[in-house]
């Protein structure tokens, strides 16, 4: 009855409070990752994921291994790329119509792993990330290509389509359009 409730919230609670208390970190890869412990249902992205060291040797993109209490969890990898949205509005003849903008090559966390949040704790982090680059470098999207499954979790952290394909380009733009409106002004 109502004290197997009570329980059965607290259980709950208490579940929530330690899933807190869990410690995610993302560091660079410092060599190629074993994936041997990694499940992931992606051959492709595990491709990936296998070259990244030797993306950074080059100096192409970084790549992070996410850590959970210090087991693997997930990995990533950030590029610099130039992009020209076709709907930007600002586009002047005598401006290139590219942009810098972070790429997110890969975002993927252990099928073991999903659906706990994890996934969308690395996406913040990173939008937090570029969010901090921008006000040093510039760089004016976030902007990623995304599985057509994953379009919807994107758009519920920003991004938004900028084609509309089964694997859609998705961006988010840091411009402050409030700038652009003061200074004609």
């Amino acid at each position: 009855g109502q004290n197997s409730l009570y329980r059965s919230i607290r259980e709950v609670k208490e579940a929530m409070d330690e899933y807190r208390e869990q410690r995610i970190s993302a560091n660079l890869l410092t060599e190629d990752p074993d994936l041997s412990k990694f499940q992931n249902d992606n051959g492709s992205i595990n491709e990936k994921i296998r070259s990244s060291y030797f993306s950074i040797i080059r100096r192409r993109g970084f790549a992070y291994s996410v850590s959970l209490n210090d087991e693997i969890v997930g990995y990533y990898m950030l590029k610099v790329v130039s992009i020209s949205p076709e709907d930007d509005e600002i586009y002047d003849d005598s401006d290139s119509p590219e942009y810098a903008a972070i790429f997110l090559d890969y975002i993927v966390v252990d099928t073991r792993f999903r659906k706990r949040g994890i996934g969308s704790n690395i996406l913040k982090g990173i939008i937090s990330f570029t969010k901090t680059v921008i006000n040093q470098l510039p760089i004016r999207f976030l902007a990623l290509k995304a599985l057509q499954e994953r379009k919807e979790w994107y758009e519920k952290h920003g991004f938004r389509a900028i084609e509309d394909s089964d694997s859609p380009i998705m961006l988010i733009d840091f411009l402050d359009k409030s700038e652009i409106d003061k200074y004609f002004r």
